[in-house]
């Protein structure tokens, strides 16, 4: 059973006072901490281990000894009911650390997180804060958590839980990334013990498999502009697609982001993607042009597509998540249902969704044997490594077709 006591050093110090010291006790060890305070020998009252009416400190000094055993009584408390092993080590750490903050929880900490992000204008850092902590709210069902709730048999589970939904590897193992990061801020900032950090055991090694990506030949993308139909349902759904293609595969966070204010000139748009903070030109061509100025009818006060009426800050939190979920309910509802009703009509065998126009965009570029470094330009990737990743792979038959030819 864990215990403490107070007592004085054996040995004076050199104005004659004792230094008063904590010590704990735990599975037959102990240790001590100097609890920075010191009085003379006369004033030390050793059954009561409080100081004595005769020191003229005796309520401040008592005051302090009785809130560093409360302190030490409600870490044992604690981790007792979280059934959380500790030692003497992080016993004493926890005394000695006053928490700056009290009743900090995940989505606390990471909204301010997030909050700073934004301010040091590292808005898709923010961005991917925000997924993570959001991500693994959604699967504990609950609007927020503390962080004793986060245990590697949590995380064991949601880690099942997103592989069992066909969710990437390389983006299961950006959520937990970002939620150890939070994890390790609430630590470094005092607000949490450190005791409770899961990822000693639980560890982020996930293999990534190769996912398919799935895109249009040209001709299927020409049956694609020639899709004649008159429910604007699936007529909305295709030119959001086409133009997505023509913008150079822009997602639809950025598109729908778009106003006026981002024209460079009559022919063409510019603007800084949300995911890396590259900026993008893209030329409004003769194909496209119809898409744009038939969507502009439509659209809200300055915005470009009839898809935002945000009139907030597009820096703030209130941003983030507006547009986060506009792309999830409008993709969800309103274009890829509708994309794959597109393909079933045009005997297409693939699972179209929205994002692969972008890869379809990407993988024309390459087949055309376009320069990667205008191709890392044109997708907005900070990096040729990162246009190199994302294009590793030759359609199949393709590939076979170049392999063939080149036997003797």
């Amino acid at each position: 059973m864990p215990s403490f006591n107070f007592a004085l050093k054996p040995n004076p110090n050199k104005d004659g006072k004792f230094s008063i010291q904590m010590i704990l006790i735990k599975d037959r060890k102990n240790t001590s901490i100097s609890i920075r305070k010191s009085v003379h020998k006369a004033h030390w009252e050793s059954s009561t281990e409080r100081v004595k009416k005769s020191n003229k400190d005796y309520k401040r000094l008592n005051r302090w000894i009785e809130t560093l055993s409360n302190r030490a009584q409600n870490y044992v408390d604690e981790m007792n009911e979280s059934g959380i092993p500790f030692n003497l080590q992080s016993w004493s750490s926890a005394i000695k650390k006053k928490p700056k903050t009290k009743g900090v929880t995940f989505k606390s900490l990471s909204d301010e997180i997030i909050e700073e992000k934004i301010n040091s204008n590292r808005k898709s850092n923010a961005s991917l804060y925000l997924t993570a902590s959001n991500r693994y709210l959604d699967f504990c069902n609950k609007d927020d958590i503390t962080f004793n709730e986060i245990t590697y048999s949590s995380l064991s589970k949601f880690q099942s839980y997103l592989i069992g939904e066909g969710i990437s590897s390389l983006t299961i193992k950006c959520y937990l990334t970002y939620i150890r990061a939070i994890f390790n801020e609430a630590i470094n900032r005092e607000l949490i013990h450190e005791s409770l950090y899961p990822f000693k055991k639980f560890k982020i090694q996930i293999k990534d498999t190769a996912k398919k990506k799935e895109y249009l030949t040209r001709e299927e993308l020409k049956k694609f502009m020639n899709f004649e139909t008159e429910d604007e349902r699936l007529r909305f759904a295709r030119d959001m697609f086409l133009l997505s293609y023509y913008a150079y595969g822009s997602n639809f966070i950025d598109l729908a982001k778009l106003t006026t204010d981002n024209f460079l000139s009559e022919t063409d748009i510019s603007y800084k993607r949300t995911k890396t903070g590259v900026y993008v030109i893209f030329p409004v061509t003769a194909k496209s042009k119809n898409l744009w100025t038939e969507f502009n009818t439509k659209s809200y006060k300055n915005f470009l597509l009839p898809l935002s009426k945000f009139d907030g800050n597009l820096h703030s939190n209130d941003s983030i998540n507006y547009y986060k979920n506009l792309s999830k309910r409008v993709l969800k509802k309103r274009i890829n249902p509708q994309l794959k009703a597109i393909c079933k009509e045009l005997n297409i065998d693939k699972n179209i969704t929205f994002y692969c126009a972008r890869h379809t965009f990407a993988t024309h570029m390459k087949l055309a044997n376009i320069n990667i470094d205008i191709i890392r330009q044109a997708l907005g990737h900070k990096s040729i490594s990162t246009t190199a990743n994302y294009l590793h792979q030759l359609p199949t038959i393709l590939m076979k077709e170049k392999m063939e030819s080149a036997f003797v």
